[in-house]
């Protein structure tokens, strides 16, 4: 039985990485609250789950008790409750600071453009803006994706190859409601494949939702790139349209190989992530953004 795990906070990003590799296989009664794992490739999430503090354990009801792949919503934190899992107000002084202090900075960052009023200026509500005989329209708010953003990732993998992926976030802060990050969606916030291996990502979930770098690592190791190439190739691949997005991969596969890629994004250089094996655990590893 798989005992060990391990956490890592990166202060600019905040993401915990979780990477867990175990002697032993699993068996089919493994209760572990992931998203998704590789024995007959089932998968499940939700997004825009309120006053339920267990969003990856309710990923897994979906996944063991409906023949769905996504809930979202409202309707996700009413499944979750009938799955027995506790309706509790999650606010806290911090968040509330937070969130005046917003307010009182006059609504920034946000993820507002092309509206009126300007959104780097004011607060909402906002309205369509009309575009000028130019074309011109006003700019858009900024938004800064190294600070205020959490993330947990996790991959694990047994003896037989079998792996496990589960993410989870609170997504971007101040974004707008409503609003999918890349977490719950299959192939952008995580992926694994029985046999190759797995990928989970951080970072601008707008970004990388569009191009599935998890999904692209894990086929570019099923091509025979190690963990490293394959993170490479799909950050890259984001790169060449979106130079200096702000993100990251840990890509690991069945052999016991593993490694990391990032963008480079202002102050953010370095990613590290943890990882704990049988032998070595919890043990830092640190790379170099490109």
């Amino acid at each position: 039985m798989c005992r060990s795990v391990f956490a890592l906070r990166v202060h600019l990003c905040c993401f915990i990485a979780l990477l867990v590799f175990c002697r032993h296989s699993w068996s089919d009664k493994l209760s572990l609250p992931l998203v998704l794992n590789t024995w007959n490739f089932p998968q499940a999430a939700n997004s825009g789950l309120r006053r339920v503090p267990s969003a990856i354990g309710v990923a897994r009801a979906v996944m063991d008790h409906t023949t769905h792949t996504l809930l979202v919503g409202e309707a996700a934190s009413r499944f979750a409750v009938s799955m027995g899992f506790p309706d509790l107000d999650l606010t806290s002084n911090r968040s509330r600071k937070i969130f005046t202090n917003w307010l009182q900075a006059t609504c920034q960052p946000n993820f507002y453009k092309n509206v009126v009023p300007n959104p780097t200026e004011y607060c909402g509500p906002y309205k369509p803006l009309v575009r000028t005989a130019s074309g011109k329209a006003r700019p858009s708010a900024q938004c800064s994706w190294s600070r205020g953003h959490d993330t947990v990732g996790m991959l694990a993998v047994d003896g037989n190859g079998h792996i496990a992926v589960a993410t989870s976030s609170n997504g971007a802060v101040h974004k707008i409601s409503g609003r999918v990050g890349d977490s719950p969606i299959p192939g952008a916030g995580g992926y694994a494949v029985g046999g190759v291996g797995g990928a989970v990502a951080t970072g601008d979930g707008d970004t990388m939702m569009r191009f599935l770098p998890s999904y692209q690592a894990v086929e570019n190791m099923r091509r025979g790139m190690s963990p490293r190439e394959a993170c490479r190739d799909a950050v890259a691949r984001i790169q060449k349209f979106r130079p200096g997005f702000f993100g990251a991969l840990v890509c690991a596969n069945t052999t016991g190989s593993f490694d990391a890629a990032c963008s480079r994004h202002g102050s953010f250089t370095r990613f590290t992530y943890m990882v704990c094996t049988t032998t070595a655990c919890p043990a830092a590893h640190s790379i170099s953004c490109e």
